[in-house]
């Protein structure tokens, strides 16, 4: 497919052949009973990155020039809250990756091209906090630093990072974010921790990592849709926006799933007394408030959804 189809009305039309949620549907029973893979491993387990990746939910976002689906942000954010009833895991790292391929849309054709092209369905792991330094050399950028919470980067051949320039009079802005192999980074395995272990989360380190210019872009007019490389509307869209919602999806979905999962256990217990934890006042005002909660969560997201769509109509 030519690049120029990217700028077409036709988008619309075509993503929404594509139903995310039916998707994330259709992986949820599976990915459920490998959870506790991707825990005992400290990373995703291999079969959840590939059950993501063959639902097509990693390609959602990824731009139509390859074989993505260039669909608005809410496609992702909903997806995201159906997966994380299966596993929390899974969801998170779907939600990181799928939102740094909303950012590399903005990035020049070429880096789309080296990071697509024959793999729409790539998991594109990451960090975009600014935690390491860029350096300008006459070959591109120096990229030097370590990140932490790279979630997913086991199962990502390219990686996201944010970085402050060394010498912004060089650059003209003070941070920036570049693409880079993860074959020339490092990955520190410091990812021990008690909850969402199989998110995989750890250090990546950079020493003297060379990031050509076409792989590197300025951090500000990048997040407000001003790339002069995004010609889509998926990615004129800002991103300071677009990723707190798609976090949300995977909270709101892992609070719902938290949620069945403590009234059917609660269902069966039984009080000191013999009595029924599900029948005690205190314990059905206690669900109810809960539920109150995370309804209202879901209606402000999807009402964000909306949002999205609107303007990714525009």
């Amino acid at each position: 497919m030519s690049t120029s189809t990217r700028a077409g009305s036709a988008a619309p039309s075509i993503a929404l052949n594509f139903d995310s949620i039916a998707a994330a549907r259709a992986i949820v029973p599976r990915l459920a009973a490998i959870s506790e893979r991707s825990e005992q491993l400290r990373r995703l387990d291999d079969e959840a990155a590939s059950l993501l990746r063959g639902s097509g939910l990693a390609r959602v976002i990824t731009p139509r020039a390859f074989a993505g689906l260039e669909m608005s942000p809410s496609a992702h954010i909903r997806a995201c809250a159906e997966v994380a009833h299966g596993c929390a895991a899974a969801s998170w790292v779907l939600m990181v990756c799928v939102a740094h391929d909303y950012v590399i849309g903005r990035f020049p054709e070429a880096c789309q091209k080296e990071v697509y092209e024959g793999d729409a369905d790539n998991l594109i792991a990451g960090a975009l906090a600014p935690q390491g330094t860029l350096e300008r050399t006459p070959e591109g950028w120096r990229l030097n630093g370590r990140w932490q919470f790279g979630s997913g980067c086991d199962h990502s051949p390219w990686l996201l990072m944010g970085a402050r320039v060394a010498n912004p009079e060089a650059g003209g802005y003070l941070t920036y974010h570049v693409v880079v192999r993860q074959s020339d980074m490092e990955i520190d395995d410091t990812w021990r921790t008690l909850g969402m272990r199989g998110t995989g989360s750890k250090d990546l380190v950079a020493r003297n990592v060379l990031v050509p210019d076409h792989r590197a872009v300025p951090t500000y007019p990048t997040f407000i849709g001003q790339s002069p490389h995004a010609t889509a509307p998926t990615y004129r869209l800002p991103v300071f926006a677009g990723l707190p919602c798609m976090l949300s999806g995977s909270v709101l979905g892992m609070a719902e799933a938290g949620l069945e999962a403590f009234i059917g256990h609660t269902k069966s217990r039984r009080d000191v007394t013999g009595a029924s934890k599900s029948a005690n006042a205190n314990m059905q005002q206690r669900v109810a408030e809960s539920s109150a909660e995370i309804a209202a969560a879901r209606r402000l997201l999807e009402s964000a959804c909306d949002r999205f769509d609107v303007a990714w109509r525009r």
